[in-house]
């Protein structure tokens, strides 16, 4: 797949970090452990191609950049958190968590908490199947310190 057909693309840079999305049926580094996660890809693909309008969230809002912890800056920390998110038909955060660590440390480890709880801020909005419902949908997105 060429750079330009890849579903996975840089949304935003901005200050420290970067911030990358990937919709259903594409995946982020992904780790060892999740190879049975990613069989069943294909058919998370499937299924956006059957809607109207996929669900989106908006990575250009404020409220989706998470501030660098002054005690992670301090002790040098730095790496790249992989979160994933499903929302419900009403575009309402049903599940979240931490696909990758940034690192081992006590500071990766606040850093993967402060971009879960920034990510999750971010407004979600709902998609359309092909008889105009709304849908959920799962979003992985990487932030990069």
């Amino acid at each position: 797949m060429s750079r330009r057909e890849s579903p996975i693309r840089l949304i935003r840079q901005a200050g420290i970090g970067a911030i990358m999305l990937a919709t259903a049926g594409a995946s982020l580094a992904q780790p060892a452990s999740d190879a049975a996660s990613a069989a069943s890809a294909p058919s998370a693909a499937a299924s956006v191609a059957s809607l109207r309008r996929p669900s989106r969230l908006d990575l250009n809002d404020p409220s989706c950049s998470p501030k660098y912890p002054n005690r992670a800056l301090v002790a040098g920390a730095h790496g790249t958190t992989v979160v994933q998110f499903t929302v419900d038909e009403h575009a309402k955060v049903i599940e979240a968590h931490i696909v990758q660590s940034s690192g081992v440390t006590r500071e990766h480890r606040l850093l993967d908490a402060v971009t879960l709880e920034a990510m999750a801020g971010c407004p979600f909005y709902a998609g359309q199947d092909d008889a105009g419902r709304p849908v959920g949908g799962t979003f992985t997105g990487a932030y990069r310190w």
